[in-house]
């Protein structure tokens, strides 16, 4: 204990009761059928899907060079951040950093555990290195710089890894419209106007879901075995576009 708490250890020894504090209330909140991480329709009715932070990962990459005109997606009812993507919009830079810390890929206080996790490990690492080799350890404070980056990236890939893992051993109930901006497959029939096919999705849970929709277009068929992007028109209506 006299080691972990020698000075150029003791902050990354606050950090993993950090660690610990953060678990307690998530498993609480789990525990109490809550979770932190906060989700919305898009219509904001609810609580049952993630908002814009990840909204981009169930989309292929040309899907954010103006998939949709002006006019489609004044059709549509989708959260603000993601029509701009539909529209040809490039990620803002702090959303691109949020998501590479790993905040927006799952529960907040998961990400936030995992981000404490990276920096304190980096912030071990390099202290037991510095005393093996020159038999000090650095300042804290030069510590907490040093280790602060490295250590943000590691704990966006912990949480990461969490965000898969955390489907195998919590469950969540979603509502119906769910799908709206998400990525599916016509796995039965070939969709057109007026004659419905059967789309398969995963939720953000790793969920699959299915249901019927017609193409977006008039023009549109689209046959099984197509990627589609699925949409909620303003008359809340499913509605899928070809992502081939």
């Amino acid at each position: 204990m006299d080691f972990l708490l020698a000075e150029g250890l003791r902050p990354f020894s606050v950090l993993a009761g950090f660690i610990v504090i953060l678990l307690v209330i998530e498993l609480a909140l789990v525990m109490a059928g809550f979770s932190s991480n906060i989700e919305f329709d898009a219509a904001g009715e609810g609580i049952d899907v993630d908002p814009g932070l990840d909204a981009g990962a169930d989309l292929m990459p040309s899907a954010g060079e103006g998939l949709l005109s002006p006019h489609e997606l004044a059709l549509l009812e989708l959260p603000p951040e993601r029509a701009s993507q539909l529209a040809g919009a490039k990620p803002s830079p702090f959303r691109k950093l949020l998501l590479l810390v790993g905040i927006g890929k799952g529960p907040l206080l998961v990400s936030l555990t995992c981000i404490a996790a990276g920096i304190s490990a980096c912030g071990y690492a390099l202290q037991l290195v510095s005393d093996s080799l020159s038999g000090a350890m650095f300042r804290p404070a030069i510590a907490v710089a040093i280790a602060f980056v490295p250590g943000l990236l590691l704990g966006g890939r912990l949480a990461g890894v969490a965000a898969r893992l955390i489907p195998s051993f919590e469950s969540h109930a979603i509502s119906a419209q769910t799908y709206n901006g998400r990525r599916g497959q016509v796995v039965i029939g070939d969709a057109r106007r007026g004659d419905a096919a059967q789309v398969r999705w995963r939720d953000m849970y790793g969920t699959t879901h299915s249901l019927m929709a017609e193409p977006l277009r008039d023009s549109d068929i689209i046959p099984a075995g197509s990627e589609v992007l699925i949409v909620k028109t303003r008359d809340r209506q499913p509605r899928i576009v070809s992502l081939n």
